[in-house]
Order: structure tokens, then C-alpha cells, then sequence
């Protein structure tokens, strides 16, 4: 069963938006205003109004698509008259973007604002889009009046180097004027490499693998594959002084993320980067969230980067008369072209490395990530990491004909439990009405900036050399509810299923054998420094007592 609740909901709850200050806008029902993007958008309230009044001069303000804000009441003819006007605003604020990717926001805490888009379309003339610097300078001002800020600062993060995002000027696209935006607006290059660059250096990995995996000279052909470089460079440009942890908390500012189409390297970014700052992302619940709310709303193409059939239509083995036809009047989804690159392993990838480097951190385990990692990779039954976006989702009525691997996830929890996890204090957990706590700075204290240098980055091993015991394919392979039957009168060790044992069972053994061997590693390690203790101490007495014995020769010498 997927989990059909609002995530734009949950966030908006999450983030404890102000009610006055802020709006879930449903612009986007019928996906005719970005076919990339989910339906729901968070937006300062202060926008729909004024795009209302702007576009139709008048004070009232009515039904903007289904916008989740109070309207007051109007007649018929004035509604779809501010409908239309709202609409048109809306679709050229889409169109300044490339791919429809307009800003949005997707994180914020106290007057700190993480959004993301995609290109803007300035070309080589330098094109201005009027709505783009209208909703810029209505986020600013919307986090200046709620927390009393002179002048917020914003900063421009392109993932592309300059080169990258001047060439795509000269073919339509580009990188912001910041002289068209509010003040306190910069524009910095991070460099990150394409996804083509990305699939090379992931294609000569795995043909070391293959061929080359016992050479004498491994470490020197992983280096050449160029593969732990570009998860450096990822994990420095999200969590680096210079990347957009360093400018959310180092700087104090708000930080706009975008790339070429603004799904790739950009939900990598602001992926990494709220789990680095917001504990809630390194629970298991926070992680479905942000895997949800940044990979699938908000449209990473995991068809097209997978190389998936493009028609999945046609792959159902029932007969599309007994398929329920969808009533809703969707847009088309867009046909993108098949790139596929481990763009998502390469994000899974990075969280690994935190998760290394911060063990105590994540109530989820690395297990939890290779299972992930197998079923966006195709090693699974379910149906979340098929489609490029929501329309595509809906259109093909995912939803009705596949399982979701958060409900599997949820039966399972068990295993995916990480042994030493600390729970941080939940001030952010409980208090959702105390504005205080996000107000203040005290959320940067549980900030995670991981070590991006060489001797820490290192292949994930787990993935590319699955161990005997490995058996994240065997469980996401199981049919469903496999195991939920028992033979009457079998021991724990002879747990079977139809016959045979039980690999839900061998996990269980085997996370319990994980779990015995830390503790007995913790015991190890207290009784050496408790033994270290006691020579210490041994040889502390015994130098005194030889003190004391010279102390005494000398002065029977000296008598």
C-alpha cells in the first residue's frame, strides 16, 4: 500500500511554517503548469495576493487553482476572471525556468531558506523573468518580516562551473543577473561534474571490478575511474565551507540551488544537505520523507536514468481494459531522453559516508541504504523509483498497480535499526508550536560537516563486493508476506517457509551477531583501558617505592 498522505502537508507542519506568513498553493493539479513538478508548492501567502490584485486591480482575492489560502467572497465571473489572471502568472514564472522548474521552496528553519529550480532561460541576450525576481523578492521579504531581518541574504548556488552554465546561456538557458534580484543576492559556481562525466567514470569503475578487482595495482585503477572524486566533490559542495551547509549556517543566509534542469545534481545537493542539517532526516521516517519529497514530487527522472521502457504501459501484464481509466484531465507527461547515470547511487553513496563518519547520528543503518540502493537499481518488486515524475505517475496509475517500499520497509523496521544510534534531544521533535527554538541558532549545533579528504573517501564496499551474508537482494526478491506463516512446534533456529528456512530469520541472526560482536568489542575495549589503567598504576607505585628506596640508600651513605 503506498502512503497516500500529503507530504506537502507533513513538510509544511515539519518546518513550522507560519500559517500568515505562508500557504500550500495547489497551482499545479492538473500538472499543467510544470509537468516536472508535485501539485502542492509552499508559498508566501503575500504573492497570491498581490499577483491577484496586480494582474486584475482588485483588493479581493479569490479561488487561485484550488490555493490552499482564505479567500473572501466572490462572485462567479470575478473567480475565474483572478483564476485565469493567477494561472498566466504562474505559467510565465514556469517558463523562465527551464524544464517548467521554478523556485521552490524545500527546507527552512527560523530565517534560514533552502530552495531549489532549475536553469533560468536568460539566453545570450540576458532575458529577464519579471514573476522569477517577484517570487525572489517576496521569499526574502516574507523571512524579513517574520523574524524582524533588515535585509536577508540570498546565495545563488549552480551546481555547473562557469563554463558549463555559459555555454547553456549561448543555447537558451544560463545563470541569474544578480543585478535583477533583491539586494544581498550572490551567485556562486560549485563545478560538479554532469551526469555523463558522472555514467563514464561509474562504467570504468565497474569494468575494474569485473576484470581488475585482485590486480596488485587495484587502488591505482580505482583512482583513474575518477568515481571517490566525484563523491568528494558532491560531499564538499553540499557539506564544505564553501557548499550550501556552510553558507546555510557559516554565512546565516538562504540558499537557491539549481543545476542545468534542476532534478540531477541539484537534488543531490539539497538532499545531502538537509540531512546534514536537520536530525529529523537521519530517522528512518525522516529519510522516506526526504527520499519522497526531493527524488519523487519533485520529479528525478529514475526511468531515464535507469534506461527503463519508455511506454510502462505496456508492461502491465493485465489487460488496460481492467485497469481503471483515470477520470482526471492530466497534461501529457514529457518524453525525456534515455541518460542513464548512478545518480541516485551516487547520492546513497555520500549518506554512507556520513553515516560512517557519524555512526551515532542515524537511527538508520548501512544495510538500509544497500537495500535502497538494490531497488532503485531494479532488484525489487516495487514501484517507487520507476517513473521520472508525478504526472507520469499518475497517468500510468502507479499507484493502483504496484507496492511501495516504505510499506515494506515499515514490516521490516527491525532490520534497518542502526545499534548506536543517539537519540539528539528532540526540542524539534516535540515542540512544534515553539517558534523559539527556530528562531535561534541552537538547530547548528547538531549540524554534520563530514571529512571530504582522501583517506576517509573510500569504495562502498558492501555494494560493489556483496558478502556471503549479504541478502538485501534475497529480501527485497521475496514474495509478499513470505514469511508470515510458522510451522507449528519449530524451534527459533528452524524457522522455515514452504519448506525452507527462513531469510528474514537469517538476517535477524545476523544483525543480532552484528550487534553481540559491537558490544563485545565495546567490553573489549573498556577492559584494556581498565587493564591499561592498572599498569599505569602498578608503575606509578613501583617508581614511588623506588624513589623511596634511593631516598633511603643516600642518606645511609651519607650517615
Amino acid at each position: 500500500m503506498w502512503n497516500l498522505c500529503s507530504r506537502t502537508n507533513h513538510i509544511y507542519l515539519w518546518m513550522q511554517m507560519n500559517k500568515d506568513s505562508w500557504c500550500i498553493a495547489s497551482i499545479n493539479e492538473d500538472f499543467s503548469v510544470s509537468p516536472t513538478y508535485p501539485q502542492d508548492f509552499i508559498l508566501p501567502t503575500q504573492i497570491l495576493k498581490e499577483t491577484l490584485t496586480n494582474l486584475n486591480s482588485s483588493s479581493t482575492y479569490s479561488n487561485l487553482s484550488n490555493a490552499s489560502i482564505e479567500s473572501q467572497p466572490t462572485t462567479s465571473s470575478q473567480s475565474t476572471s483572478e483564476s485565469q489572471s493567477g494561472s498566466a502568472f504562474f505559467e510565465n514564472l514556469a517558463k523562465f525556468r527551464s524544464r517548467g522548474r521554478f523556485p521552490i521552496i524545500c527546507w527552512k528553519k527560523g530565517h534560514n531558506v533552502l530552495m531549489r529550480s532549475g536553469q533560468p532561460m536568460v539566453g545570450f541576450l540576458g532575458s529577464r523573468g519579471l514573476e522569477d525576481e517577484t517570487l525572489m523578492r517576496e521569499v526574502l521579504s516574507t523571512v524579513d518580516e517574520e523574524h524582524q531581518i533588515l535585509a536577508a541574504t540570498m546565495i545563488s548556488k549552480d551546481a555547473r562551473g562557469y563554463a558549463a552554465a555559459f555555454t547553456n546561456g549561448c543555447q537558451g538557458g544560463g545563470y541569474e543577473n544578480i543585478e535583477n534580484y533583491p539586494q544581498n543576492t550572490t551567485l556562486q559556481f560549485l563545478g560538479l561534474s554532469n551526469i555523463h562525466t558522472i555514467a563514464a567514470s561509474h562504467s570504468a569503475l565497474l569494468r575494474a571490478i569485473a576484470t581488475n578487482a585482485s590486480s596488485p595495482n587495484w587502488f591505482s585503477l580505482l583512482k583513474t575511474t575518477g568515481w571517490l572524486d566525484h563523491v568528494a566533490d558532491l560531499l564538499r559542495s553540499a557539506g564544505g565551507k564553501e557548499g550550501v551547509v556552510g553558507k546555510l549556517v557559516d554565512d546565516d543566509a538562504s540558499v537557491l540551488v539549481h543545476c542545468t534542469d534542476g532534478w540531477d545534481r541539484t537534488t543531490q545537493l539539497v538532499s545531502l544537505a538537509q540531512i546534514m542539517v536537520d536530525p529529523f532526516y537521519r530517522t528512518i521516517k525522516g529519510l522516506q520523507v526526504l527520499i519522497e519529497k526531493e527524488w519523487i514530487a519533485f520529479g528525478h527522472p529514475f526511468r531515464s536514468r535507469s534506461d527503463l521502457p519508455n511506454n510502462l504501459c505496456n508492461n502491465d501484464p493485465r489487460s488496460p481494459s481492467k485497469i481503471k481509466q483515470n477520470s482526471r484531465n492530466f497534461k501529457e507527461p514529457q518524453t525525456l531522453e534515455t541518460a542513464p547515470a548512478p545518480v541516485f547511487l551516487l547520492f546513497l553513496t555520500c549518506l554512507h559516508h556520513i553515516l560512517e563518519q557519524f555512526p551515532s547520528a542515524f537511527e538508520y543503518n548501512d544495510f538500509f541504504l544497500l537495500c535502497l540502493a538494490r531497488a532503485a537499481a531494479g532488484n525489487s518488486p516495487f514501484g517507487d523509483f520507476l517513473c521520472n515524475c508525478e504526472c507520469e505517475r499518475e497517468a500510468i496509475q502507479l499507484r493502483e498497480r504496484t507496492r511501495s517500499i516504505w510499506s515494506w520497509v515499515k514490516e521490516r523496521r527491525q532490520w534497518f535499526r542502526n545499534p548506536l544510534y543517539q537519540r539528539i534531544r528532540p526540542y524539534d521533535l516535540i515542540h512544534h508550536n515553539d517558534h523559539s527554538t527556530w528562531s535561534d541558532h541552537s538547530w547548528k549545533k547538531d549540524v554534520l560537516r563530514p571529512d571530504t579528504d582522501a583517506r576517509v573517501i573510500t569504495l562502498w564496499s558492501d555494494y560493489y563486493f556483496p558478502k556471503k551474508n549479504d541478502l538485501s537482494i534475497a529480501l527485497l526478491s521475496m514474495p509478499y508476506c513470505a514469511d508470515v506463516e510458522l510451522e507449528e512446534g519449530i524451534g527459533p533456529s528452524q524457522h522455515h517457509i514452504g519448506g525452507f528456512p527462513s531469510e528474514y530469520y537469517l538476517v535477524s541472526l545476523f544483525m543480532k551477531r552484528k550487534r553481540r560482536r559491537i558490544a563485545e568489542k565495546w567490553k573489549d575495549d573498556e577492559l584494556n583501558q581498565s587493564q591499561e589503567t592498572q599498569d599505569k598504576t602498578s608503575i606509578d607505585h613501583a617508581n614511588k617505592d623506588l624513589d623511596k628506596s634511593s631516598i633511603l640508600s643516600s642518606s645511609q651513605q651519607s650517615t
